[in-house]
């Protein structure tokens, strides 16, 4: 979960154009609430993952803060069969 410094629109287009070109995001949200961008990241390890987070998160004067959750265990994963 991401929360960005300030909402000006090129400074969330670039943050958004960050993410589109990050290969290890595999989903990015922007979303309502406490956050503005929700964040699915794949990596190998938790080295790999701090890569990412120097290179995506710390780099970018605009990230405010963001927290992480590590998946532990997948227990049920269904496709969205909605229509």
């Amino acid at each position: 979960m991401v929360e960005l410094n300030c909402e000006r629109l090129e400074l969330v287009d670039h943050f958004k154009c960050t993410m589109l070109a990050a290969q290890d995001v595999k989903q990015c949200y922007m979303v309502t609430g406490e956050v503005d961008f929700v964040l699915i990241v794949t990596v190998e390890d938790v080295d790999a993952f701090y890569v990412f987070v120097k290179e995506n998160l710390y780099s970018n004067p605009n990230v405010r803060k963001f927290r992480s959750m590590v998946n532990l265990d997948l227990l049920k994963s269904e496709p969205n069969t909605t229509v």
